[in-house]
């Protein structure tokens, strides 16, 4: 098995909540514009709204000024699992668990700065989505389903530069964002993302339909 990167010898307890929700963890990895959090969305509209939620790492990014740092893009590696609040996600994980309701922060992209989030209850799915849910030992132990999405190198460039150039909304150039992907996303893919294939229960081929990927979660949930 694939050695996982571990943060921190500290691992989630076992808290299991007396008479409350305790959630099936549904954990989703895959690279820069990999179509994670389509997956985790199309996956709530066949499970139900009001019976899942999403997680999304990116929501506990340190903050980082990137208005103050824009002449240099590569200066801070948001792609490198360091670059999370490892802890604090943790806290929350083991909140939502043990069936408490928790404020989960929002990640600002244009100024790398959080903002206060809303707070979400646990529902009997919890879905967590990110670049490395699966190389945290203690986030990784507590996935009842593990779900990678695997998308061609070519295809996740084009949908980083159609998200952050044609978009417009996080100030990016065709010369920034390229220099990020080549010193940022391409090292990180194949030294921490790629490697979480190996550790999946389930691969979906990321460049196309996503129906049948859906629906290999929702047969292994039993549903």
């Amino acid at each position: 098995m694939t050695e996982r990167w571990i943060l921190k010898e500290e691992t989630i307890s076992n808290v299991e909540a007396q008479g409350q929700t305790i959630p099936i963890w549904i954990g989703i990895q895959g690279g820069t514009c990999a179509g994670k959090t389509t997956f985790a969305n199309e996956l709530v509209a066949r499970l139900g709204s009001e019976n899942s939620a999403i997680v999304c790492l990116d929501s506990f990014f340190k903050p980082y000024d990137r208005k103050a740092n824009a002449a240099n893009v590569t200066a801070y590696n948001f792609d490198h699992p360091s670059s999370l609040d490892w802890p604090v996600l943790e806290a929350a994980v083991l909140s939502l668990s043990s069936g408490q309701p928790t404020r989960i922060p929002e990640f600002e992209y244009e100024s790398g700065f959080l903002l206060a989030g809303q707070e979400l209850r646990t529902q009997k799915y919890m879905i967590i989505e990110g670049l490395w849910p699966f190389f945290y030992e203690p986030l990784f132990d507590r996935l009842d389903i593990s779900v990678f999405i695997d998308t061609p190198a070519d295809l996740r460039l084009a949908r980083l530069l159609l998200r952050n150039i044609v978009g417009g909304t996080r100030g990016w150039t065709i010369q920034t964002a390229l220099a990020y992907y080549l010193e940022c996303v391409r090292p990180m893919q194949s030294e921490y993302i790629d490697k979480g294939k190996e550790l999946a229960d389930i691969v979906v081929n990321g460049d196309g339909p996503l129906d049948s990927g859906v629906e290999n979660v929702i047969r292994a949930l039993g549903l």
